[in-house]
């Protein structure tokens, strides 16, 4: 089984110690039933893949413990101190997963992966992280990543990969720190030991599922693609007004008042050729100023990165664009 490298982020707490995710959270009432049901899917998919990597006569099993909702900081701030927390990218859905294997979790799979018969008391107390564990963490966080992508190819969710380690993830990797995220716990169990993982799951994949949610004879509308293509095509007729902005310079309030008609007011030294092109006073682009067929005029050098280029209307927008 390959194990994902990690990225630059890749962080390990000196100790660690369980730490319960449920407590204070309120049910997962209005999370689509094919979401739940695939979330069993994934525990019972798991069972026949952990007992690969397992001694013979032990079989270990995987089940859904519970599936709760709750926000994105309370989540996360529950998972400070569990054993293993790793990010898993999501791209056709523009998000992320919170995965964390809690410590009796992680000690489970490393006693299975080496031979152990389960037959010794998990420990007592937290004992210090080593890069060991961190590297049978990455197959277990693969395992449950390959497992994750297959259950849920059906419903357009597309490539679910391990990315990295993180030693407290920030909320916003989940969406809106008070956006909706659903808490599902899987509980593996062997010889009656039994370790638990947790995965965040925000809203954005969980909408996913909210088509196949709807009640039996409500029709589902397939898009046509006529109207498609004509919707698009009338947007992209749609006027929109662009600015070209010069870089700013303060006055004082008096001196405003002050302004008569023929004064001149100099600019920064950059504003020469540097400019901005704004929509609605939203920055789009930054150009450059000069000269088409006698009419001032600027030049696109980069996009605004803060802006994707997906959202600019197509057909409004060229490498040149006269200022009268």
């Amino acid at each position: 089984m390959n194990t994902a490298s990690l990225g630059a982020k890749d962080t390990f707490g000196g100790y660690f110690s369980p730490a319960s995710l449920l407590g204070g959270a309120a049910p997962v009432a209005d999370t689509p039933l094919p979401f739940k049901e695939s979330l069993q899917r994934i525990a019972d998919a798991c069972t026949p893949r952990i007992e690969k990597i397992t001694g013979e006569g032990l079989s270990p099993t995987c089940s859904l413990a519970g599936i709760v909702n709750d926000t994105a900081s309370e989540v996360l701030a529950s998972l400070e101190r569990t054993a293993i927390t790793a990010l898993f990218d999501v791209p056709a859905a523009n998000a992320r997963l919170v995965v964390s294997l809690e410590h009796d979790f992680l000690d489970l799979v490393i006693e299975l992966m080496c031979g152990g018969m389960c037959a010794e008391p998990p420990p007592s107390a937290p004992r210090p992280g080593t890069s060991i564990d961190r590297q049978f963490a990455r197959v277990a966080f693969n395992l449950l990543a390959s497992v994750f992508e297959k259950e849920w190819a059906g419903f357009g969710i597309g490539a679910v990969t391990f990315g990295q380690i993180e030693s407290k993830p920030d909320p916003l990797v989940l969406g809106k720190r008070a956006g909706k995220v659903v808490l599902a716990t899987l509980a593996l169990e062997c010889r009656e030991r039994r370790a638990t993982c947790r995965v965040a799951i925000p809203d954005g994949i969980v909408s996913r599922f909210q088509q196949d949610s709807l009640p039996a004879g409500v029709a589902r509308e397939a898009g046509d693609p006529k109207w498609t293509a004509h919707f698009q095509t009338e947007i992209g007729r749609t006027v929109v007004k662009l600015d070209a902005c010069i870089d700013a310079n303060s006055l004082r309030l008096s001196d405003v008042a002050a302004l008569k008609v023929g004064q001149v007011l100099t600019l920064p030294r950059s504003a020469s050729t540097r400019c901005e092109l704004r929509s609605d006073k939203k920055l789009l682009f930054r150009c450059e100023l000069g000269q088409s067929e006698g009419r001032y005029s600027v030049r696109i050098s980069e996009v605004a990165p803060e802006t994707p280029i997906e959202a600019i209307p197509r057909g409004e927008l060229s490498s040149i664009f006269d200022m009268s």
